[in-house]
C-alpha cells in the first residue's frame, strides 16, 4: 500500500493540490466543491483541489484494484462516506490535524462549529469521562470543540468533565 500512497501524494502535488494528514492507509485531500486558491493564517495560499479533479485522481487508481471487479467494483482508494450529508450530496467540510490519527473534520458557520469526524487517537486509551453512546463518543467531540475555538479564538467553555482525573486502566502482571 505505501506504494499506493506514494504515487497518490505525486497525483495530488502535481494537481497543485496538498492535503490535511496522510497515514498508512490513508490521505486526506484539501478540496472543495469548485477548487480555489485559499488564504492561510500562518503561511502561504493553499490550493484547494476541486471534488471532481479529486475523483478523477481516484479513478486513476481503478486499474490497481487487485479483487474481482464484479464483487468490488472501481477504485482502491475510496472518498470517505464522511465527506456527504444524510442527503448523499457531497458537502464542504473543514479540518484541523495534529497529526496522521489526531485530527478533526468539522463543519463552520461564523461561530458555529459543528464537529463531524472526531479521532480519538491518543485519548483512546482514557477511560471516557461521559457514557459512550456511538462509535465516538460525545466527549470526543466536547474535547475538539473545545480545542478548535482555542484556536480559533472563538468563545468556549469548559466541558463539564473537564476537571475530572484522566484515568486508564493498568493490565496486572
Amino acid at each position: 500500500m505505501k506504494h499506493a500512497l506514494a504515487m497518490l501524494e505525486r497525483c495530488v502535488t502535481d494537481a497543485g493540490g496538498s492535503y490535511l494528514f496522510c497515514d498508512t492507509d490513508s490521505l486526506c485531500i484539501v478540496s472543495s466543491k469548485d477548487g480555489k486558491l485559499v488564504p492561510c493564517a500562518d503561511g502561504p495560499q493553499t490550493k484547494f483541489l476541486s471534488w471532481k479533479n479529486v475523483k478523477r485522481i481516484a479513478d486513476r487508481f481503478t486499474a490497481l484494484n487487485p479483487y474481482d471487479r464484479k464483487a468490488v467494483p472501481g477504485s482502491i482508494l475510496k472518498i470517505e462516506d464522511v465527506n456527504s450529508d444524510s442527503a448523499c450530496h457531497q458537502r464542504q467540510l473543514h479540518g484541523y490535524a495534529i497529526s496522521a490519527k489526531r485530527y478533526a473534520r468539522y463543519e463552520r458557520n461564523k461561530n458555529h462549529l459543528s464537529i463531524v469526524d472526531p479521532k480519538a487517537h491518543g485519548l483512546g486509551y482514557l477511560f471516557p469521562p461521559k457514557s459512550r453512546k456511538k462509535e465516538e463518543p460525545e466527549w470526543t467531540c466536547e474535547a475538539w470543540d473545545w480545542l478548535l475555538r482555542g484556536a480559533f479564538g472563538l468563545p468556549r467553555k469548559a466541558p463539564a468533565w473537564f476537571d475530572l482525573s484522566a484515568m486508564s486502566d493498568l493490565a496486572s502482571g
